[in-house]
């Protein structure tokens, strides 16, 4: 469901990733596959992919893998399909939604200027003195300016943790001399401690 890299498309689909192009690029002509770019790094290794079409990924992620138990219980399978799966999907369409409404965002002034790039980032961050790989939603930028956002659907309204958490991974983005702004966006809006914040610097979008 998620973006994968061209060992783990390699991986999940059984071929060798040395023969993976052919197939991606003509899935990509068919628009099934997109590339999904580290907007900000120069390293081919960084590119990934992903489902574009929204059907596709319904299909690859509650059909195909529950095809026996469709087959043999009918509509009532969907009582066995694990929640996370449902997050997984509804999240991934959810950020999908706040990425593109970005320059939407911008013309409302929810944005305090105009991205020119949107994208995610991920790489490698130090937290707790261990490095690990981490994940950027999304970011938004131009040559003074750069978001870095953080997408929540779920049941639960987010806080400053959430915040923090995305500052400590926003550190390691190869922003140069930009300006950072932090945008959160939750399904379920935001705790009062997040709320009562007076930071020109963090967006909050509960609305798409």
């Amino acid at each position: 469901m998620s973006c994968k890299t061209t060992p783990q498309v390699a991986e999940q689909s059984g071929l060798d990733s040395k023969g993976l192009s052919p197939y991606l690029n003509r899935l990509q002509e068919l628009n099934l596959v997109s590339v999904v770019d580290n907007p900000l790094s120069s390293e081919k290794r960084k590119q990934r992919f992903r489902i574009t079409d929204a059907l596709f990924r319904f299909h690859y992620t509650f059909i195909e893998p529950n095809m026996s138990l469709i087959n043999t219980l009918r509509e009532k399978a969907i009582n066995y399909v694990p929640d996370h799966r449902w997050q997984e999907f509804i999240g991934f369409t959810y950020e999908d939604i706040i990425r593109d409404n970005c320059f939407r965002y911008a013309l409302d002034r929810k944005i305090p200027f105009m991205p020119r790039t949107l994208g995610k980032w991920w790489g490698p961050v130090c937290k707790n003195n261990c490095r690990q790989e981490s994940e950027v939603d999304l970011i938004a930028y131009d040559d003074r300016h750069l978001l870095a956002g953080e997408c929540k659907y779920r049941t639960k309204a987010m806080g400053l943790k959430e915040l923090e958490d995305l500052k400590l991974k926003a550190q390691f983005i190869p922003a140069g001399k930009r300006e950072l702004f932090y945008l959160l966006a939750s399904q379920s809006g935001f705790t009062e401690d997040i709320l009562s914040l007076q930071d020109p610097h963090v967006i909050l979008i509960d609305q798409v």
